[in-house]
C-alpha cells in the first residue's frame, strides 16, 4: 500500500518541480524549445528509477518522452512515450509528443496517426518548418511541413 504511494507522490512532486522550471520565465512571448534542456537532466535518472520500478506510471514514461525529445533523441522518445501511450492511448499530451517524435524520427505514418485529431499540431507543424530551418536543420523543417499539409485544418 505505501510503496504504490510513495511512487505517485514521487511522480507527482518531481512533475510540479520540473513544470516550475519549465515556466520559470513564463511568458516570453517568443517560441522556445530546448534552451533550458540542461537544467532538466537532473530529472532523467528520477523519472528513469519511477517507471522501472512501476512500469505501469504513465507519467514517469511520459516525463523521460518530453525530456528525449527536447534532447533531439526521437528514437529514445518514441521508446518512451509508447509505454506512456500504452497506459493511457486518449491522453492528448502523450499523443501529440509522440507524434511530433515519430515525425522527426522520419515515420510519418505513425506521426499522422497520432497527430490526426490534434487540431493545433498542424500550426505548429507549420511553425516548426521555420524554426528548424531557422536553427539550422531545414530536414526537420521539411518533415515538419510535410506532416502538417497531411493534417486537417483546425476547426474554428
Amino acid at each position: 500500500l505505501f510503496q504504490p504511494l510513495r511512487q505517485q507522490w514521487l511522480t507527482n512532486w518531481h512533475n510540479v518541480a520540473l513544470a516550475r522550471l519549465q515556466l520559470a520565465d513564463f511568458p516570453t512571448d517568443e517560441w522556445s524549445w530546448g534552451e533550458r534542456i540542461d537544467s532538466f537532466a537532473p530529472f532523467e535518472p528520477l523519472y528513469l528509477t519511477l517507471a522501472e520500478s512501476d512500469p505501469s506510471n504513465r507519467a514517469a514514461w511520459h516525463r523521460l518522452g518530453f525530456l528525449a525529445m527536447n534532447r533531439g533523441e526521437y528514437e529514445t522518445a518514441v521508446f518512451y512515450l509508447e509505454n506512456a501511450h500504452q497506459l493511457d492511448p486518449d491522453h492528448r499530451g502523450i499523443r501529440k509528443l509522440l507524434g511530433y517524435s515519430y515525425t522527426w524520427l522520419g515515420e510519418p505514418e505513425k506521426g499522422r496517426e497520432q497527430l490526426l485529431f490534434i487540431s493545433e499540431s498542424r500550426r505548429e507543424l507549420f511553425i516548426y518548418n521555420d524554426w528548424w530551418t531557422s536553427r539550422g536543420q531545414p530536414e526537420l523543417g521539411r518533415a515538419s511541413q510535410a506532416m502538417a499539409r497531411q493534417l486537417p485544418p483546425a476547426n474554428r
